[in-house]
């Protein structure tokens, strides 16, 4: 007779559960769920098929064709394609455990690493982003159904600068009896932009701002390929985000580096912020004749702080606050001037448009500046006028080569005169 002990410790191995075919279960359960999915597709592309086949068969005369004749989707190809969607969906959402259900036990996956758990893990911290397009049955043979999936990413948090996303390539995967058998991935990163403005930029950064973070990143120190451990997945977590903040920050400097400059009326240091091609709204169509002309009138810009206000594609949208003194107002004590703005996009470190609203009406300048000198300006220098402005109105400027000696003479005048005879 057992004594009390050895019953106890049977009892207990027959109670005991065993944690590999609970996993095991749980997973047989998901891929359960999962195929009641993929079977209701199938089904009803089978269904389809057969209705196919039929008004094909009722057809008389002779050039009638037999189901076998004509061509037809296989409903495992369909099926195959469902398989690859799903796991796609799932790797993309970073829910590993709903991506396993997919995998036949003995998958061969090529994805971001050798553990491709662990590289779904650094894709989530890096910000990784997969825009799918629709798979498509690629081939069959005996080996499995392959399906190829085109899709677009965005990577380092690009989509947060409004960079990307980046085109041009493919999961490739073979399924076979409903299950995953293989399956990989074709990134292009030096054709479709992503090296140029995510990868490059960023080893850059990293390099000279966490050296040895840098050393735990990447496998060696030309930093060109990534290092995917347990160690190294939180600092590319961390510095993504720090260069994201970093390149935000410097959307922000160069429209504020900008605004200073052509406010100072240097129009050679302007040009270091912009792009080759940008487009500038600001004072007339030539925005170096339009700044002479703001410096002729005493225009002064009362900057506030810029700030992000968007990310596209496109480029960082930024926004910067300022109040203004014009026609010399700050020398008879008027203004200054609010509820005004610059409107900037910078790409790439450069300004690539740039616009200027300027609240006049409503901020007081109309009534306490630009009518009573135009009054004024009309009254005692009328074939000026007729040079500085563009109608007898007087209700636009003219900036020309011309006018501007005359603005400069007429806005210090006027200042003269109200001074004189307040």
């Amino acid at each position: 007779m057992p004594e009390l002990r050895e019953v106890f410790e049977m009892t207990t191995k027959q109670i005991e559960p065993d944690m590999d075919s609970w996993r095991e279960q749980e997973k047989r359960q998901r891929k359960a769920n999962r195929n009641k999915k993929v079977a209701a597709f199938a089904v009803a592309a089978a269904i389809g098929l057969v209705a196919v086949a039929f008004m094909l068969g009722t057809r008389g005369g002779k050039n009638a064709t037999t189901p076998a004749e004509e061509p037809a989707v296989n409903p495992v190809d369909a099926t195959a394609e469902e398989v690859a969607t799903g796991f796609i969906e799932a790797y993309g959402a970073f829910d590993v455990e709903q991506a396993i259900t997919y995998l036949a036990d003995d998958a061969d996956l090529a994805l971001f690493g050798d553990d491709w758990r662990l590289g779904n893990r650094w894709a989530e911290a890096t910000g990784f982003k997969v825009l799918l397009d629709s798979c498509a049955v690629a081939n069959s043979t005996t080996a499995g159904t392959q399906v190829r999936c085109p899709f677009d990413y965005h990577g380092f948090r690009s989509d947060e600068i409004g960079r990307g996303p980046f085109g041009d390539n493919y999961f490739d995967l073979t399924v076979l009896d409903g299950e995953i058998v293989s399956a990989s991935m074709q990134l292009e990163f030096m054709t479709n932009g992503f090296s140029s403005q995510m990868w490059e930029p960023f080893a850059l950064w990293v390099g000279e701002a966490y050296p040895k973070d840098a050393a735990v990143m990447y496998t060696d120190g030309s930093q060109t390929m990534q290092r995917i451990t347990e160690e190294s997945i939180p600092l590319w977590e961390q510095h993504t985000r720090g260069y994201v903040e970093e390149v935000g920050r410097t959307a922000e400097e160069v429209a504020t580096g900008f605004i200073e400059a052509y406010g100072a009326f240097d129009v050679e240091q302007a040009i270091t912020y912009l792009a080759d091609d940008a487009d500038l709204a600001l004072f007339g169509d030539d925005w170096r004749l339009g700044n002479r002309w703001a410096e002729a009138t005493g225009f002064k810009v009362l900057l506030d702080s810029c700030a992000v206000a968007n990310s596209t594609t496109a480029g960082t949208q930024v926004r910067c606050p300022f109040d203004y003194h014009g026609f010399r107002s700050d020398e008879i004590g008027r203004g200054p001037f609010g509820d005004n703005y610059f409107d900037l996009t910078v790409l790439d470190g450069e300004i690539v448009s740039a616009s200027m609203q300027l609240e006049f009406m409503t901020n007081g300048f109309s009534s306490q500046m630009w009518e009573p000198f135009a009054l004024w300006v009309g009254e005692a220098y009328p074939k000026d006028a007729a040079v500085m402005y563009t109608d007898g109105s007087q209700t636009m400027q003219r900036i020309t080569e011309e006018s501007i000696p005359l603005w400069e003479q007429h806005t210090r005048g006027y200042v003269e005169e109200v001074i004189a005879s307040p």
